[in-house]
Formats: C-alpha cells, structure tokens, sequence
C-alpha cells in the first residue's frame, strides 16, 4: 500500500499532522495489496516521527534515538560528505557529527551538519538553535505488517525579526521503518542533503 501524506511537521503542529494523516490514509489508493495499515500503525509511525524531530530540534541524540530499532541506522550524504550512526546507542551518544579537532564528537543534529556541509557553521551544542526544521510531502509504503519504506522532502528555515527570514539546506529522506514488539521504528533513516 502506497500513501501519500501531505503535512509539514512543527511541534505545534502535531494535532494537525495526526488529522491530515488519518484523511490520507483514508484515502490511500491499495496499490499493494500485501497489508493495509491500521490506525494504530500511522499513530505509532507519527509517533517515531516526533521523537526523532523533537530530538533534532532540541538537538538531543538521545530523544532522536528513542525513533530507531536498536539496529537502527542513520546516515547522512552531501555532496562528497557520507556520515554514519550504526546502533541506537551510537545515535543517542555520537550523532552524526564527525570529531571536533579535539578528537571529541561534537554535539549533533542534522540541521547543524546541513548547515556545515552548505557552508554555514555548525554550533557546539547547548540550547536549541533558531532553525525551523520542516518535513513534508511524505510518501509511505507498506511492503508487509512489519516493514515499510518512507520518501518525504525537508527544508531547513531561519526565522528573524529584524532582517528577512532565510532557507536553510534542504534535501529528502529515503527511510526503512520497522515494526517491533508492536512499535513502528526505523531500521534506516537516510538524510540527503541538496538533491532529489
């Protein structure tokens, strides 16, 4: 089954996101007949979403890692640039910063690496930053009752109020959920930065 999810995701916007779900679902075309999800599937599926996005914004791996199996795997590829997180326990600790010039990993978050890879300046960590991390445009598959793919686009913004808000990166995510113990996760989440 193909379902196509057009929402952008916000902190404030979860009830809204959880409503434009259900009425995508319910309009779902069955192009594969393998399974239909329930409910409860798109509800755990959009809770994984949020704790991954509610972890980034706050840029804290741990939350963020609270959203992959505990194989989970997520990567992310810019230009020349390839990076990798291999286990849940490597996401919560590591991220996907690569080594400080200490040789310590720094803090992480996508939106950071992003803004690195595009030129900007990741941040050391600490509190949040003023970046507005958006996702939309989501494409689900269900390939089985325990595995679906996930296609969605993302777009980084930077709010202001004394000059004009400007477009961070942007780019798309190609993602492998899984359900275990009856909890959709994901097995892989892969950021591509810049390109379709």
């Amino acid at each position: 089954m193909r379902i196509r999810l057009l929402f952008g995701y916000a902190p404030w916007a979860v009830t809204g996101s959880i409503v434009l779900g259900i009425q995508g679902m319910a309009h779902a075309a069955n192009t594969n007949p393998a399974y239909t999800p329930t409910m409860k599937d798109m509800m755990s599926i959009q809770a994984t979403m949020q704790h991954y996005h509610e972890g980034l914004e706050k840029h804290d791996n741990r939350l963020m890692a609270t959203a992959f199996s505990e194989d989970g795997t997520l990567i992310l590829e810019a230009q020349d640039l390839r990076l990798e997180a291999s286990g849940r326990d490597q996401i919560a600790t590591k991220g996907l910063m690569p080594p400080s010039p200490s040789g310590t990993p720094a803090a992480d978050s996508q939106a950071q690496v992003a803004g690195a890879v595009q030129g900007g300046t990741p941040s050391s960590g600490g509190p949040p930053s003023d970046i507005w991390h958006f996702s939309t445009n989501d494409f689900y598959e269900f390939e089985s009752p325990t595995r679906a793919k996930h296609y969605g686009y993302w777009l980084d913004v930077i709010p202001a109020v004394d000059r004009a808000t400007t477009v961070g990166s942007s780019g798309h995510y190609e993602d492998i959920l899984v359900k275990r113990k009856g909890e959709w996760l994901f097995l892989e989440r892969k950021i591509v930065v810049g390109r379709k």
